[in-house]
Order: structure tokens, then C-alpha cells, then sequence
């Protein structure tokens, strides 16, 4: 992109007035705007740079701090009657010389490209895992998805753990982990919808319960001792 600049103007010498002296004076505002933007990218030591100050060097930023590689033409004029113009473009152009970017090749990834690229990181990560697991001893292991059989089987080993008939469930790896946390979530909302769908038959199970060892669930403790003593 090539960007012209428009050059200060001095309103004494150039005695505008009106629309003209407005515009030289949004000229020189903007260009002062974008000088106290070089003056703090040329000042290491600043951490904020005021780009928002202005439309210009908004749209200069990328160009002065940015992923650019940014080449400045100063124009003078060798007359004496313009030296104090001459000697603030070269002092503006001297601060520009100080600024550094740092200016890297812009990689553009198709997003097709991206997801071949990916599914092969994931075959071959798969295959270095089937690697170790084979010289580990642990062949059963598998990375893929649940099969809904597989899942079904899970949850019958399961319930046979927490019926007390298992000692322990296999640990083989996250994978496993993560649907062993799954499907103890689903049996127990199976549980508890079962339980909120037949109330009474919970209430009429905590009442025998409480009568077995003598004591009555709705607070009257002397009536179910003497049904105990009968």
C-alpha cells in the first residue's frame, strides 16, 4: 500500500482562512497524532502506543508497528525560505528510522489442507499408542469411540460391582475411565427417576424397614414398640 501524507502547514506563512485553515488545521493535528505515535515505538522502554488517537494512525498501525515492512519517503524542499520544514521532516524522518518491526511470511492454511493435516497427526499418534501398548502387555486396549455393545457391557459389569458380586473394575485407560463415569451417571438417574415415579413404594419400604427394628417412621415411637412386643 502506498499511503501520501499530506505536509504541515505553517498558517502564518500561508495565511489561510475559512474551509482552508480548517483542513490544515486537522492536517497538523493528525500529523502531530502520528508523530507521538513513532516517538513511543521508537521508545523501547513504553509499553502502550497510542494508535486511537486518530482515523491515521488507526489505519497506519499495522504499518508502523505491525507485520509490515514499511519504507518512508521524506520530501524537502532545499530553499532557505522553507529550512524550518526542511529540519522537521528530517527530524521526523530520523525518529522513523528507529522503529523496528518485526515482519514474518504470512502463512495462509487451507482449512481442508488443516483437517488432512490433522487426521493424519491423530492416525499416527493412534498407531505410537498401539506401539507402547503392545510392548507393554496391554493389547485389549482400545482408543476408538464406545460401540453401543460395548457400552451395554460396561454397564452390566457395573451393576455387578455395585450388587457387591465384583471386587473390582478394570482401570485400562481414560477412555475407559471417562465411560465408566458415564455410565454410573446413567444408572443412577435411572434410580432416582425410578424412585420419583413410585413414592409410595419407597415410603411403604421405609415403614417396614422402620417397623423391623422397632421404630415407627412418622414419629409415633410408642405405637411401634408395642406392635413389636405383641
Amino acid at each position: 500500500n502506498l499511503v501520501d501524507l499530506a505536509g504541515s502547514e505553517r498558517v502564518s506563512k500561508t495565511h489561510s482562512t475559512g474551509a482552508i485553515l480548517r483542513e490544515a488545521m486537522y492536517i497538523n493535528k493528525s500529523l502531530s497524532f502520528l508523530e507521538q505515535c513513532v516517538n513511543a515505538l521508537a521508545d523501547r522502554g513504553r509499553d502502550h502506543v497510542p494508535f486511537r488517537q486518530s482515523k491515521l494512525t488507526h489505519c497506519l498501525k499495522d504499518s508502523l508497528g505491525g507485520n509490515c515492512k514499511t519504507t518512508m519517503i521524506a520530501n524537502i524542499w532545499g530553499e532557505a525560505a522553507q529550512l524550518d520544514e526542511t529540519i522537521s521532516t528530517l527530524s521526523f524522518a530520523t525518529r522513523m528510522m528507529r522503529v523496528r518491526n518485526e515482519v514474518v511470511v504470512n502463512v495462509r492454511m487451507d482449512p481442508a489442507l488443516l483437517v488432512k493435516k490433522y487426521e493424519n497427526e491423530i492416525k499416527e499418534l493412534k498407531q505410537e499408542l498401539a506401539m507402547h501398548d503392545a510392548l507393554a502387555g496391554r493389547n485389549r486396549v482400545a482408543y476408538d469411540p464406545y460401540s453401543e455393545e460395548q457400552r451395554f457391557t460396561l454397564s452390566q459389569k457395573i451393576r455387578t460391582f455395585i450388587s457387591g458380586e465384583l471386587e473390582d473394575l478394570d482401570v485400562l485407560n481414560v477412555r475407559n475411565v471417562k465411560e465408566t463415569y458415564s455410565q454410573f451417571k446413567i444408572i443412577c438417574q435411572n434410580a432416582i427417576e425410578d424412585a420419583a415415579a413410585n413414592p409410595r413404594a419407597g415410603g411403604d419400604g421405609a415403614a417396614a424397614a422402620g417397623a423391623t427394628v422397632g421404630f415407627d417412621p412418622e414419629g409415633e415411637g410408642g405405637e411401634g414398640v408395642g406392635a413389636l412386643e405383641d
